[in-house]
């Protein structure tokens, strides 16, 4: 129920959480949703008795609850801490394997000069561009756009050039210098690109033919091995950095998520969580597996800050080759939308995405928060049913946005 990918990310913006329970009421249907972490919406909803609640206590399995541990990984030197490489080697030598997780593709996502610092942006994106050592490039992850790596910097021609950073490349590099004695399979978008090499390494991750499975969001949900005894969170810290209020609940759903993989069959498992913020809530909930307690602090901040689900938001982002296009058109709206300065709604805005641009097309939004759904979204129709966008500006309205970015 919790998954992000219910949510629509092209028109029509939709969420099949909303459109299962649309026709589940027509129909006079039961409607099912399951999660091990279920979304903030879902647990308001509990909360207020309009879902009910089933609790299953259990593992199906018959394992037990794995042991988590939090490193703090301003002591450690590297991505690897020396106790999740202890743990591995024991896991290793118990007959064992490992999954670990981090959300973070490539060799390196940040090229800076250390003279000047200068960083290597997308030539099309406002974002940097990751090293990927395996095919030699800079890849940029939103567009596609590469380039080769540079030898000194482009700016002041400085030699005092450096990678930061690490993705899963890097990791699975550094796991088989420390354990060349191990089947060490990386899991992302970048190694599963041919066909079935997905399912060819699952496989034979589950008869025992690999030892440690490195991955993205492949490895973090869904997936069942009798034989994994510890899981490994590499940087717990990735999503809590995004400027988005969802981002403790991703953390902590991500967290819980991983660690369900570990000890599934066995008596126990053990789980790291390697952090520079070993104090967030997010973790430290997310360590005694308290999900009422993260829910219901996180429901306090929601409501003291009027985010959903308390309020639901309208997201309209304009789009354009031409910048001062994109935000002439962002500002005539608003101009549109001055009745909903009123009780109800809330424009914030227009202002520059946090990407401001993308694939080289500028990117202004507007975002409206409702306390009154129907009138909110009666006037953002009215508004938008006769207005004309400027030549090569694009308008996109997305109700409940999850991506704010």
């Amino acid at each position: 129920e919790h998954e992000g990918s219910y949510k629509s990310g092209s028109s029509p913006r939709y969420h099949a959480r909303q459109i299962a329970m649309k026709r589940c009421g027509t129909h006079k249907a039961r409607l099912v949703m399951g999660s091990a972490t279920p979304s903030i919406e879902a647990w308001h909803l509990m909360e207020e008795k309009k879902l009910t609640a089933v609790s299953l206590p259990e593992r199906h399995s018959g394992g037990g609850m794995p042991e988590l541990s939090i490193v703090n990984m301003n002591r450690e030197k590297g991505p690897l801490s020396r106790k999740l490489l202890a743990e591995m080697k024991t896991t290793f030598d118990e007959g064992r394997q490992t999954i670990l997780f981090l959300n973070r593709r490539g060799f390196s996502y940040f090229f800076h000069c250390r003279s000047c610092g200068y960083e290597m942006r997308c030539r099309q994106c406002s974002i940097t561009m990751t090293y990927h050592k395996n095919k030699n490039r800079m890849i940029c992850h939103y567009c596609g756009y590469n380039t080769l790596p540079v030898q000194v910097c482009p700016e002041c021609s400085s030699l005092d050039i450096g990678y930061a950073g690490f993705g899963t490349e890097q990791i699975e590099e550094e796991l088989t210098k420390n354990f060349p004695y191990m089947n060490i399979q990386r899991v992302d978008a970048d190694s599963t690109r041919k066909k079935d090499s997905l399912r060819d390494k699952l496989s034979q991750f589950r008869e025992g033919l690999i030892h440690v499975l490195v991955g993205t969001q492949m490895v973090a949900k869904g997936l069942n091995f009798p034989k994994v005894k510890l899981a490994g969170i590499i940087l717990a810290d990735t999503t809590l950095s995004l400027p988005d209020f969802r981002s403790s609940e991703r953390t902590f759903s991500l967290l819980v998520q991983v660690a369900g993989r570990a000890g599934r069959y066995l008596p126990e498992g053990r789980v790291i969580i390697q952090t520079y913020r070993p104090e967030h809530p997010a973790i430290q909930y997310a360590q005694r597996n308290d999900l009422d307690g993260f829910f219901r602090q996180e429901l306090l901040i929601r409501k003291s800050l009027s985010f959903p689900p308390y309020t639901r938001l309208f997201r309209i982002v304009f789009r354009g080759k031409r910048k001062d296009a994109a935000e002439t058109a962002a500002q005539n709206f608003s101009e549109r939308l001055g009745p909903a300065r009123q009780p109800g709604t809330e424009v914030l805005g227009p202002a520059e995405c946090p990407i401001q641009t993308i694939a080289g097309n500028h990117r202004f939004h507007l975002i409206l928060r409702s306390w009154d759904f129907s009138k909110t979204h009666a006037l953002v129709r009215a508004a938008a049913l006769d207005f004309s966008c400027p030549s090569g500006v694009y308008m996109e309205i997305d109700i409940d946005a999850r991506n704010l970015l």
